[in-house]
């Protein structure tokens, strides 16, 4: 698993589902599924994720852990 599905995964768990975690973000289970088998997850999706869940965004995006030399 890359770092976005382990943060994807960790999220539809928290949801209880994927589709509980579509529901909560205003996409289709479809979606969600989908972005567990991409390499990348969209920006702005990760973004809802993290506001549903608490995950934090750098999870989504390792990107940004990158960019942060605090990490």
């Amino acid at each position: 698993m890359s770092g976005h599905t382990e943060a994807l995964q960790k999220a539809i768990d928290l949801a209880g589902s994927q589709t509980k975690l579509a529901e909560r973000v205003g996409r289709s289970q479809q979606t969600i599924s989908r972005y567990m088998r991409e390499e990348t997850i969209p920006y702005a999706l990760a973004v809802k994720i993290t506001a549903a869940t608490g995950i934090p965004l750098p999870d989504f995006l390792p990107e940004l852990k990158a960019m942060d030399p605090h990490a």
